[in-house]
């Protein structure tokens, strides 16, 4: 199910889920017992979602085990302020796993501001497009608080539909993604490690027969820049037919999200 186009999908019906008013009252209730806490202080088993946790589950399924995307449309966002609605996201999500940073600001919620003069500023943190590219968590939600001026298209693609592509066309090319690739850390490596990852990060992993993929193609040429160790021509040929699939317009699902969804 993971392995999908674009194409494949008539209107976005077929990934959304509609919050209703039922779903909303427990959310609401859900939210009043935690207003006293701080936002990254709040646990799945401060937020109660018992009444409605049948969907809840069937969303996670579907993130984790089913297409990987769901849009959730919605959220009260209008009828609460940006504090309560950090709340109560956060505390949707602690349904979904356990919230972890992947920024150097240890920062388990962010907002997407332009902050682009500050120097290495997150992607989300700009005003320049996103190439494709993975996040370091097993799963992501965004909201949308208020929509963009201009601007503010999401991008999406299954990188099981750009390995099954691989596999029918380019299977010479696989041994490259699976053997991966040095990594920068762009500033972020722990404490005590090379700013370098002195391994491979495989773009491509196959682990008790799931495929799973990493990919940040501006951190391998930095990582490389950096190394003065350019890639060789059957490392450059893969990871440029790897974005050439995932740019392919059938394989990209794009979703302007508006204010209340997720």
């Amino acid at each position: 199910a993971s392995a999908w186009q674009a194409i494949d999908f008539a209107d976005m019906q077929e990934l959304t889920f509609q919050f209703e008013s039922r779903h909303l009252a427990v959310l609401g209730r859900a939210l009043e017992a935690v207003r006293h806490k701080s936002t990254s202080d709040i646990t799945r088993g401060d937020f109660d979602l018992d009444e409605i946790a049948p969907d809840i589950a069937q969303l996670r399924d579907e993130v984790l085990h089913g297409r990987g995307i769901v849009v959730l449309k919605g959220l009260p966002v209008d009828h609460y302020c940006v504090a309560d609605m950090e709340r109560m996201f956060f505390g949707l999500g602690a349904h979904f796993g356990n919230a972890v940073s992947q920024s150097r600001m240890g920062d388990r919620i962010g907002h997407v501001v332009d902050a682009s003069r500050m120097p290495h500023e997150r992607g989300y943190r700009s005003a320049r497009e996103l190439s494709f590219h993975t996040d370091s968590n097993d799963v992501v939600m965004m909201l949308c608080l208020r929509a963009a001026v201009s601007g503010g298209m999401n991008r999406f693609v299954s990188s099981m539909a750009v390995y099954n592509e691989l596999v029918k066309t380019a299977p010479h090319l696989l041994q490259s993604l699976f053997d991966g690739f040095p990594y920068h850390w762009r500033g972020e490596e722990p404490a005590g490690e090379p700013p370098i990852t002195d391994y491979r990060v495989p773009v491509l992993s196959r682990r008790d027969g799931v495929i799973s993929c990493v990919f940040l193609r501006e951190f391998i040429s930095m990582a490389c820049d950096g190394l003065k160790a350019p890639l060789s021509a059957v490392q450059h040929e893969a990871l440029e037919r790897f974005q050439q699939i995932a740019d392919d317009v059938d394989n990209v699902l794009n979703v302007r999200l508006a204010a209340g969804e997720a």
